[in-house]
């Protein structure tokens, strides 16, 4: 399964709402992991003196999608 625009449309395309809460999971999962490599990467990457800057952003980010997108 691919992660692009594409394979939430493949999930939306499927029978029962169980194969497409559980297709979306998947999809969500792998698009979590390429996140999280690229917030690694970007953390090693930034100025030692940036580090708690980018965290506090992350930490925004994610508070503001937990309270919108959930």
């Amino acid at each position: 399964m691919g992660t692009g625009r594409w394979a939430i449309e493949a999930c939306h395309n499927l029978q029962s709402t169980v194969e497409i809460v559980d297709c979306l999971d998947k999809v969500n999962t792998q698009w979590d992991k390429r996140l999280n490599t690229a917030y690694q990467k970007e953390l090693r990457s930034v100025d030692p003196a940036g580090v708690p800057a980018l965290q506090a952003a992350e930490r925004a980010w994610r508070e503001y999608c937990q309270q919108r997108c959930t």
